[in-house]
Formats: structure tokens, sequence, C-alpha cells
């Protein structure tokens, strides 16, 4: 077995008259990349944690909300707040801030006044259920989901 087969990786076959230097450096690999495991994603928990994310999206656009803003805003502050819809609201704020020449912070305040969560509250619902279910560590999950979202039983055998 030659030291390509032994490491998982193969080069890929070339027609003898080819540049076949082209290919020197090229590596395939023969096995599927692993899944990382990684912690399942809930959606925020409390009015901080969605104005931390808010800030974080914002900020990976250029957009800096400063911490003190925070204190006007948490009355406006949706909770349950998923990575997509928060990349999404950003988004609209980028946008407006930069066409409409208003200030990040009254673009801010407007978006998250007229802000519906994109996901229906049952279905949001539902999705939590299942992640706490299927969850392999209720370490990762957080603790408010614990509480209002029990595992559901499994169902007895039915005998036939």
């Amino acid at each position: 077995m030659d030291s390509q087969a032994r490491s998982g990786y193969y080069a890929p076959v070339a027609h003898p008259s080819s540049n076949i230097s082209r290919y020197k450096e090229m590596r395939i690999p023969t096995t599927p990349p692993t899944r990382p495991t990684s912690k399942p994603l809930f959606p925020t928990t409390t009015a901080r944690e969605s104005f931390n994310l808010i800030r974080m999206v914002c900020q990976k656009r250029g957009l800096s909300i400063q911490e003190p803003d925070f204190a006007s805003l948490e009355p406006l502050i949706p909770l349950l707040l998923t990575p997509g819809a928060a990349e999404t609201l950003a988004v609209k704020i980028y946008r407006l801030v930069r066409t409409s020449g208003a200030s990040l912070i009254d673009t801010l305040r407007s978006c998250l006044t007229d802000y519906q969560n994109p996901v229906p509250s049952e279905t949001l619902e539902f999705q939590i259920r299942l992640a706490v279910s299927e969850a392999s560590d209720l370490e990762f999950v957080p603790a408010e989901f614990r509480k209002s979202h029990p595992a559901p039983t499994p169902l007895a055998s039915t005998k036939s």
C-alpha cells in the first residue's frame, strides 16, 4: 500500500500526455469530512443576550453599537432571538443606515419597534422542545429551557 492510500488521500488519475505537475500538490480526501461537534444553538433568553447578539452581528458589518445604549433600548429588545433573525435585523439596519443617513441608534430603535419574530411561536416552541429532547448532554441546554420544556416521555410500546 502506498503512502497516499495509507494517509486517506489519493492523487487524481491523469492522462499520460497531460501536465501532471499541476496535480502534484493536489490531495483529495477519500473519506468524508467529520462533522465537528458543537453546542446546539438556542434562541436568546434575556434582553442582555439579545442585545449582545445584535451588537456582535452589527459589528461584523462595521456598525458599532455602544454598551451604554442598552439601557435606552432594553424595553424594545426581543427575547427568543435566533442568530438568523439577528442577522436579518442587522442587514436591515445596515441598509437603512447607509441609504437614509439616519443615526445608527435611531435606525436600530425604529427596527426594534417594528420587529416581529419571523418564526411563529408554536414552531419555535416545538424546535426548542425537540432540541432539548435530543441534546446529548443537558449541560448544553440553557437552564431556562430545561425548566420550561421538559423532554417528552417515551411512548409506551403497543402490543399487537
